[in-house]
């Protein structure tokens, strides 16, 4: 995500770069709120004429926003405050996706929705994924970024087949191969990567690298080899495990606590907010359909207030199934406050 501006003063103005920059503006859009973009729209200047669907900027006082994971658009629909003179104002829904550049407005930013879109700028600059196509003996890396992809070296350790010892030299080529990976995603700061071999290659680097890496399948160990991850899809996957990660972590350190009962995991809008009072919350968990509450919004407020950090968790995940059946808000805590 691109910001160019994003305060509690003039709201926010965005680029959407990607699709977790959707689920973003997602968390922090409410009924309400004024949301303007670039549109289409079936004009009609004269009875006489047919039809045409022309571009035009308009803005959206929003009565419905509606995303499901991993979808290609998020759609604002509401009725139309700002557009030309000739446009009518009725109700209309814009379509957000990958390039489009959107403002939005509210009465009142809570802390937490102007800390999101920061979030989500600061995450779209870090490297996403390392992906490493090779085959015995040579290597060819390409980083994603949210530029796009781009290559990050080679590595090249020629081995013959008919070597004396070939066995031992190609295991001992995976072991390298896997240390020059390690020095290219601390190089670069990356965290996840993408070993993709040809054959059986990537079956034979498992048990050097796991649980440590994602594996892929390629037919060519260079440029192209690279180029075949990204058409697959596979970095789309990884990215998006990166949030359902975290929330595996959340939600298991809340378990843990709460099979412990050791006072310091809370769950249910009522007993949240108490600690939350106490300023005792120091990671609230909210499932994606809640934010929007007035309840919740307080909840969050009085969290933030006390230097709680707040997490969002998709209702689409295994993780956000867990939340759900503990009323869809819990709060693990820095200290048993009764």
């Amino acid at each position: 995500m691109r910001i160019f501006y994003a305060d509690k003063k003039r709201g926010a103005k965005v680029k959407i770069d990607n699709l977790d920059d959707l689920w973003y503006v997602f968390q922090i859009v409410d009924k309400g709120d004024l949301v303007g973009g670039e549109t289409t729209r079936s004009v009609r200047k004269h009875e006489l004429q047919d039809a045409k669907r022309i571009k035009l900027f308009v803005k959206i006082e929003v009565e419905k926003v509606d995303f499901e994971q991993f979808s290609p658009t998020l759609r604002v629909s509401g009725k139309i405050l700002v557009g030309p003179e000739d446009i009518s104002r009725g109700h209309h829904s814009l379509r957000v996706g990958k390039g489009s550049l959107i403002t939005i407005e509210k009465n009142e930013w809570d802390d937490f929705q102007v800390e999101i879109l920061k979030r989500a700028e600061r995450e779209s600059k870090k490297p996403q994924v390392l992906i490493c196509a090779f085959e015995v003996g040579k290597a060819s890396f390409g980083v994603m970024t949210s530029q796009g992809l781009k290559k990050a070296g080679e590595f090249r350790e020629p081995i013959s087949r008919r070597e004396k010892n070939y066995e031992k030299k190609k295991e001992q080529f995976y072991k390298d191969l896997w240390k020059k990976t390690v020095e290219v995603m601390d190089g670069l700061s990356v965290e996840k990567v993408i070993m993709a071999g040809t054959g059986f290659n990537s079956d034979n680097m498992i048990d050097i690298v796991k649980p440590k890496a994602y594996f892929d399948k390629v037919n060519d160990s260079d440029w192209k080899g690279v180029l075949e991850v990204l058409r697959r899809g596979t970095i789309k996957k990884v990215v998006a495990s990166s949030r359902l990660e975290l929330e595996e972590s959340l939600i298991k350190n809340f378990l843990e606590h709460l099979e412990k009962d050791d006072g310091l995991s809370v769950y249910g809008l009522k007993e949240v907010r108490e600690a939350g009072g106490a300023g005792a919350v120091k990671e609230l968990l909210v499932m994606d359909g809640k934010v929007h509450d007035t309840d919740i919004k307080s909840l969050i407020k009085l969290v933030e207030k006390g230097k709680g950090k707040v997490h969002i968790f998709s209702s689409n995940s295994e993780s956000g199934d867990n939340l759900k059946g503990f009323g869809g808000v819990a709060g693990v805590l820095r200290y048993n406050y009764k």
